[in-house]
């Protein structure tokens, strides 16, 4: 029965649904709040930055996600141990994988960045150089939480995946509203909220690795020891009991 499958399953619009337009807060709205108290130029400058490390996370660090859910797909139905088990050692791999081919690299050139936008592309780049350092952060961790951001939702935790996405935005948006509060100069509020955004992407990786073993360990648990055959004992007559 549809409505029957609808019902059991609301807990999918109920706090997806949320949590996606936090995402889709996270990703666009500091440019426009940017834009809208240092001026178009720096929301420009901002977006460039933000657009030259979103793009290698698109490339690399989604289709790792893909791999991993096709994974926990697959086993699924199998053995639930070894299911969870391949679960687990997959999305440490990935999270590793990330770090290797984007989470380093980037963070490589969010260091370097200032020195090579101003030559390559003009003095009129320093600024994305500079924000592009600032970004670094964010950008590195967001790679790491990438390859297992759909774990909540896989394990039926979207619940928990909407209070973790509601202390990433918070991450994000405080340090804006303060530093537009305290008048900080803008690209030391990038910095600030560049920091505390990595914070957030980490939490997110944690919590994910987190799920992933504690469901092992359950059914670890839950699988009933093999009980080892007694040997013979023999008597002073020679007599087996």
């Amino acid at each position: 029965d549809l409505m029957a499958i609808a019902r059991g399953e609301y807990k999918f619009p109920l706090f997806d649904l949320p949590a996606t337009i936090l995402c889709f807060a996270v990703i666009n709205l500091p440019a426009i709040l940017i834009g809208s108290f240092f001026g178009t130029s720096m929301a420009g400058h901002f977006g460039v930055a933000a657009r030259l490390f979103s793009g290698p996370i698109s490339l690399v660090a989604l289709p790792l996600s893909n791999v991993f859910v096709a994974e926990t797909t697959r086993h699924k139905g199998s053995d639930q141990t070894r299911a969870s088990e391949q679960s687990y050692k997959s999305g440490v791999f990935l999270v590793l994988l990330a770090g290797v081919l984007i989470t380093l690299p980037a963070l490589a050139i969010g260091i370097a960045a200032p020195y090579f936008a101003g030559p390559l592309l003009g003095p009129d780049w320093i600024l994305t150089g500079n924000l592009m350092t600032a970004l670094a952060l964010m950008g590195a961790a967001q790679a790491l939480s990438t390859p297992v951001q759909e774990v909540p939702t896989l394990l039926r935790r979207q619940g928990l995946r909407l209070v973790v996405d509601t202390v990433r935005t918070f991450l994000v948006f405080a340090p804006i509203a303060v530093g537009i509060y305290e008048k900080w100069d803008p690209l030391h509020i990038i910095y600030v909220m560049s920091a505390c955004g990595a914070v957030g992407y980490l939490i997110r990786t944690a919590v994910s690795l987190l799920l992933l073993r504690g469901v092992l360990e359950q059914n670890s648990a839950a699988v009933p020891k093999p009980v080892r055959p007694l040997g013979l004992i023999r008597t002073e007559t020679g007599e087996a009991v």
